[in-house]
């Protein structure tokens, strides 16, 4: 492959905030002429001067402060300046995926992830580093770093995820035993990799002790009698650790030793995890490159720190729009997020410099 050219010092204006922006030649030499962006100092109104790729700019519309008008730019709070220089580094944010939203970069009957970044410079450039079912939620990287998103995703690179699931009945004993040893999956030709398995439910065989026991117990539990309930309402959620991401590996998994899983999500990439970056569904935010390293460095979570992770879970999904949640845990008579989705935007990679080191324009 041939490397890359890096961009010249001096660039035309126009192309610059076309670049910066991702808005077309056209609309950035309006709003130049119209005296919209500041370079600098100065307000600059022809947008064939050449600019210094490392000059900060403020542009009306895109990263102004919220004081600007139409008399004039307000360069003394220009707190969002931005060079273009700037907008070439990585972009690298984590998401709390909601539920509804499928990790592609287009697709004609769903929304798709990167539509939540439109706010975004340059948001047709970002992609998911790896996939999420469409009803799975949790953590999710998503940014315009392809080696970045290669060393997430490449199987030999080996980095820890962790996902929590809640299942439609109680592990059986030899669950985590199966899963220490790696599970066939009758549609896949090779074993999945051993993964650790752990209950944050009491087991069958307990659940069963608690509710042959509640009889007993009800006089010393009170008139409320919380003990003797336990057998039937208790729900049963595991957590699992693995370094594999194969195709819904994770329910598979948990379907092989006769389970189905009821709600799936992920709460950690490595040394990041929900309690680190708390987030609200469907919320991101941009990661600071120590907390990209996190990332690549595993841990084996003990049993308390899953507890908390999972207890961030559920706090995230007690206060997300009902839109966000999985078809299953809606509130009757939410509008479906097919019926209130915004078209998609038609996004196409592209070069950002020309073999001689110029910006180009589309």
């Amino acid at each position: 492959m041939a490397k890359k050219a890096a961009p010249k010092e001096m660039q035309r204006l126009d192309k610059i905030v076309a670049h910066i922006t991702g808005w077309s030649r056209q609309q950035a030499t309006k709003l130049i002429r119209d005296g919209g962006v500041a370079v600098g100092e100065e307000v600059i109104v022809d947008g064939a001067t050449k600019v210094s790729i490392n000059v900060p700019l403020v542009i009306a519309g895109f990263n102004d402060a919220p004081e600007f008008d139409d008399d004039a730019l307000e360069l003394g709070s220009a707190a969002g300046a931005v060079s273009a220089q700037e907008a070439l580094a990585a972009q690298v944010f984590l998401l709390n995926k909601p539920a509804n939203y499928v990790c592609a970069d287009r697709d004609k009957n769903h929304n798709v992830v990167t539509t939540l970044f439109r706010a975004e410079r340059n948001s047709a450039h970002l992609h998911c580093a790896g996939r999420l079912d469409i009803d799975t939620t949790g953590l999710l990287v998503v940014t315009d770093d392809g080696n970045l998103i290669h060393n997430i995703t490449a199987p030999r690179k080996e980095v820890n995820k962790v996902y929590i699931a809640r299942l439609d009945r109680a592990l059986p004993k030899h669950a985590v035993r199966r899963f220490a040893e790696g599970i066939k999956h009758p549609e896949e030709e090779k074993r999945y990799q051993g993964a650790t398995l752990t209950p944050l439910t009491p087991l069958f065989s307990e659940l069963a002790e608690d509710a042959a026991g509640a009889d007993g117990a009800a006089g010393a539990a009170g008139a409320d009698g919380a003990v003797g309930a336990v057998g039937a309402t208790a729900e049963h959620w595991a957590a699992v650790q693995l370094s594999q991401g194969r195709f819904h590996q994770v329910k598979r998994m948990f379907e092989m030793v006769g389970c189905q899983v009821q709600e799936l999500t992920r709460v950690a990439i490595g040394a990041l995890n929900v309690t680190k970056v708390q987030l609200e569904l469907g919320a991101y935010r941009r990661l600071t490159p120590e907390e990209v390293e996190l990332l690549f460095t595993n841990q084996d979570y003990e049993l308390s720190e899953l507890e908390a992770m999972w207890h961030c879970y559920r706090k995230a999904m007690a206060t997300a729009a009902p839109h966000y949640l999985p078809p299953q845990l809606m509130p009757s008579g939410t509008i479906a997020p097919e019926d209130q989705a915004e078209a998609e935007l038609e996004a196409a990679d592209f070069d950002e410099v020309d073999a001689d080191g110029n910006f180009r324009i589309y």
